[in-house]
């Protein structure tokens, strides 16, 4: 595959693309990294540069794009990224995860900037349809994740948290981890059985960190909580054990299970208007991006 055009890069820096089926608006981009990096500046009209280095810039003319060989055909626009190379050594073959944007680097795995960099455009990817082409020529459509995160200055005692949720799915405590005597931990977890072997995992714990975007909020400056909400399907319906991978942002939106995020929603909902609401709290997806509910 021949790459998107971009400059004659030096070694030590790396070139991979973002690709979209539709192109994002330069504020969608720019609120997504402000989110997950510091230093966020706009070089010019079309180019976003973060430190240390890292240099967003697009979308790609249609003559910039002329001499492209291979890409897919619903990528209809395409952002080039310019970072420092920072790689290690290769990654074993029992560690490469299929369907990650970091398995596309067997022979020396990224660290550092570039590694944080395409962790940050493997996000941004995810969360605006879209897939990471790296300079190996692998094109990397990221997995759906149906998971919410809520981060907020209130503790909900267990008992609490199970009279909130039993309107909308009946939690057990799953008992916590077996601990040596006289040890405690701070938090809890419950669980629920959903139709199908499925499971709701409902955790709650204090934060040992809170996302970037979180910065600002008055409640985030003292102690904050944090309460994960997550659905793992039975084995036979799991993501991970599929044998294929999605190809387009349209496969990936297809292996989203409705019913379970659906759930995930109205409890994440109903744990965030116990918590206060948004004076007190705020949800996120896994990858630190804040979430709003319709």
């Amino acid at each position: 595959m021949t790459s998107p055009a971009s400059p004659t890069l030096p070694p030590n820096r790396a070139a991979h693309w973002l690709l979209f089926p539709e192109v994002p608006t330069s504020q969608e981009l720019e609120a997504l990294v402000v989110s997950r990096e510091l230093g966020v500046t706009w070089v010019d009209e079309r180019t976003l540069g973060w430190q240390p280095g890292v240099l967003l810039q697009g979308p790609m003319t249609q003559e910039e794009l002329a001499s492209s060989v291979g890409l897919p055909e619903w990528a209809r626009s395409v952002y080039a990224v310019d970072t420092p190379r920072e790689r290690g050594a290769p990654i074993p073959a029992e560690l490469q995860l299929p369907g990650a944007v970091l398995g596309a680097f067997p022979e020396g795995e990224p660290t550092g900037v570039e590694r944080d960099t395409l962790e940050t455009i493997e996000a941004i990817a995810r969360r605006l349809g879209g897939a990471v082409l790296t300079e190996t020529g692998q094109i990397v459509v990221p997995e759906p994740r149906i998971d919410l995160v809520l981060f907020t200055s209130t503790w909900i005692a267990e008992p609490d948290l199970i009279r909130v949720l039993d309107p909308i799915v009946q939690m057990r405590s799953d008992g916590g981890p077996a601990l040596p005597p006289d040890v405690e931990v701070e938090g809890y977890g419950l669980v629920a059985d959903l139709p199908l072997g499925a499971v709701l995992s409902v955790t709650a714990s204090p934060a040992d960190l809170t996302p970037i975007a979180l910065t600002g909020y008055g409640w985030a400056t003292g102690s904050v909580y944090v309460y994960e909400f997550r659905h793992y399907p039975a084995s036979q319906f799991s993501f991970s054990g599929r044998t294929r991978l999605p190809l387009s942002p349209a496969d990936a939106e297809a292996l989203v299970d409705g019913e379970a995020a659906a759930l995930v929603e109205e409890a994440a909902a109903a744990v965030l208007d116990a918590a206060g609401g948004q004076r007190h709290a705020h949800l996120s997806d896994d990858d630190g991006f804040l979430v709003v509910l319709d």
